[in-house]
């Protein structure tokens, strides 16, 4: 069915030609619209015409989004572009850019459950967005799928920042804390909330709530399902609160063990049992995609956190050849990686950039990574955001054993 709405329903806002819409929400309507100042498409929510929507909470908070929007400037968060109240119609509006591809919930609904691989590459796209978040002060506080869009080309992108406050001054030493919400109340989505959001008072959410909705989120990307069903959202929040979300992999079998233990950590019940901050988050992130990646190139063993190495092949005689010392030249990466969360790439980007990582890490140029791969990864703006994971080879034999595991095919 044609969304548009009828003629005489589109609001005129100055500076703003109306063209469709494109969605509806309790308090407004987001249109399509085109900003005759700069000649661009940008999408634009306006606040409804009833007297009821522009009660004065409401617009704090229209105004709230807009705002927190504005103080952010990142890659993967939608960006505000303008905000007001037009002088003729008296309409509310923010003012927004425009992502045309499909939220990560309309996705889900049209192709299916995502697979492990692109699932974390969007997890770390919006990881990368949550620590710019909480390092301006914000706690978005309702991560869900419906809240994070793809571009046309898969770039995710996290959106509506209605729901989002600002973090209080840290005394020195402590945990920056919420500020209490205007109204008091339960504040998120149900299916997507953490248990402190519910319960707990306002000052005892951080962002690590937020790792509990990305974690939901993640849940329902890879199975097709939020973690807690029930009949009534009383039912859900209860569940949130006592029951044990199932291991994903009873819904999909095809997940690997350590990306479902990561998603039920971000589902714990006590945000101390949740990675402390986003470059504990990222660093989790970073440490499985290189599992995977490795996995894929038919490295016979992962880099783990134990850094234990996989038992060598058997040679046609029988014997064992000597293990390579991969495990010996790799730090996990959880220990060394403290910031910069991997982009959003295709597969092809992050095999090339796993090797020219290498290739840093080694100092000597042994790992031959192609000048294609190079070239494609520095133009995704990566290059020097890579995090330095591997450790430098103490000899010629050790490189070669680096080289043989990695560069495989």
């Amino acid at each position: 069915m044609d969304p548009s709405p009828a003629a005489d329903a589109i609001p005129l806002i100055a500076g703003f030609t109306i063209l469709r819409e494109i969605g509806r929400g309790g308090f407004g309507v987001v249109y399509q619209a085109r900003q005759a100042s700069l000649d661009r498409l940008v999408a634009i929510k306006v606040l409804s015409e009833q007297p009821d929507d522009h009660d004065e909470r409401v617009v704090a908070r229209f105004a709230r989004e807009a705002k927190v929007a504005a103080r952010l400037n990142h890659p993967h968060i939608v960006q505000a572009i303008d905000f007001g109240r037009d002088a003729a119609s008296g309409r509310w509006y923010y003012a927004m850019e425009l992502v045309e591809g499909p939220t990560l919930r309309a996705l889900v609904e049209r192709a299916g459950p995502l697979d492990e691989r692109r699932a974390l590459r969007i997890a770390a796209a919006i990881a990368s967005a949550l620590a710019h978040a909480h390092a301006a002060g914000v706690v978005h506080r309702d991560i869900k799928p419906e809240n994070i869009f793809l571009t046309d080309a898969g770039v995710a992108k996290l959106g509506d920042l209605g729901l989002a406050r600002a973090l209080s001054a840290a005394v020195a030493g402590a945990r920056p804390r919420l500020e209490v919400s205007m109204d008091g109340g339960v504040v998120g989505t149900p299916l997507y909330m953490a248990p402190e959001q519910i319960h707990g008072p306002p000052d005892a959410v951080d962002g690590r709530a937020d790792f509990y909705s990305l974690g939901a989120t993640l849940y329902h990307l890879v199975t097709g399902r939020p973690p807690f069903a029930g009949d009534s959202p009383i039912e859900i929040l209860s569940a949130h609160l006592k029951q044990a979300p199932t291991d994903p992999r009873a819904h999909n079998r095809a997940l690997g063990k350590p990306f479902a233990e990561f998603v039920l950590r971000l589902l714990a019940k006590s945000p101390d049992d949740r990675p402390a901050d986003a470059a504990a988050l990222t660093a989790a992130i970073v440490d499985l995609r290189r599992a995977k990646v490795l996995s894929a190139r038919g490295a016979p063993g992962r880099i783990a956190r134990a850094g234990a190495a996989t038992a060598a092949p058997t040679t046609s005689r029988g014997t064992r050849p000597p293990r390579p010392a991969v495990a010996r030249s790799v730090r996990p990466v959880s220990a060394t990686v403290a910031t910069a969360p991997l982009p959003v790439v295709t597969a092809a980007d992050e095999d090339a950039a796993l090797l020219a990582e290498l290739d840093a890490a080694t100092g000597r140029g042994v790992v031959d990574a192609s000048a294609e791969g190079r070239a494609r990864w520095a133009a995704v703006g990566a290059w020097r955001a890579l995090p330095r994971a591997v450790a430098r080879p103490r000899d010629a034999d050790e490189a070669a054993a680096i080289v043989a595991v990695c560069a495989r095919r």
